[in-house]
């Protein structure tokens, strides 16, 4: 299996690890401009949603039919300022995102059966820790709860 694989930007979105290069996990990126919308289906994955740069409202349905909104998330420039904004989409669920601004994002996938509700994880239910020493110094985030808005 090749360890390294490289982007290459080649339009709005484009699968970076395709299902079944790796065991478990794929990734794409996604742009999209202001206004454009999408809408997606898990299937029997559980999605990640990260949001690189932009502003972003998303609508999820889960398969237990709840609806989770969480309006105009995101607003970093890249992803380098500030703490991370994602989302966490159970599997079965559909979902709706619109650009609110030029947005960036990356969309990390995985096989699952769980059945856990659409989480958010951004500014204050993200918990930073600074690991490592020297140069290999970094700052970790994690999440430590949910908005719904």
């Amino acid at each position: 299996m090749e360890r390294l694989i490289k982007a290459r930007r080649n339009g709005r979105f484009q699968q970076i690890v395709e299902p079944g290069v790796m065991r478990f996990l794929d990734f794409a990126t996604l742009r999209l401009e202001p206004g454009e919308r999408r809408a997606l289906e898990t299937g029997a994955r559980e999605y990640v949603l990260d949001i690189f740069s932009g502003m972003v409202t998303l609508v999820i349905n889960t398969a237990g039919h709840s609806k989770e909104i969480f309006s105009r998330i995101g607003k970093r420039a890249d992803v380098f300022t500030g703490p991370p904004v994602m989302a966490y989409i159970a599997p079965n669920s559909q979902w709706q995102i619109r650009a609110e601004s030029a947005a960036d994002l990356g969309l990390f996938s995985a096989p699952s059966a769980a059945r856990a509700p659409a989480a958010l994880m951004e500014g204050a239910t993200v918990v930073a820790k600074q690991v490592g020493r020297d140069n290999w110094q970094r700052t970790v985030f994690r999440a430590g709860g949910k908005r719904a808005g």
